[in-house]
């Protein structure tokens, strides 16, 4: 599992394993983005 996440969002990405059998793996990586979302305050000019 790596991060890279602040207050104004990041990644999360997580990498896993399945082995089925000695002939048979694979690898996987879930990638999870985020971004900090305005509010309505913020959006007054």
């Amino acid at each position: 599992m790596k991060q890279d996440l602040s207050h104004e969002g990041g990644e999360l990405r997580i990498g896993y394993t399945l082995d089925i059998d000695a002939h048979l793996s694979s690898r996987n990586e879930i990638l999870v983005q985020l971004k900090k979302r305005s509010t309505a305050s913020e959006n007054i000019n």
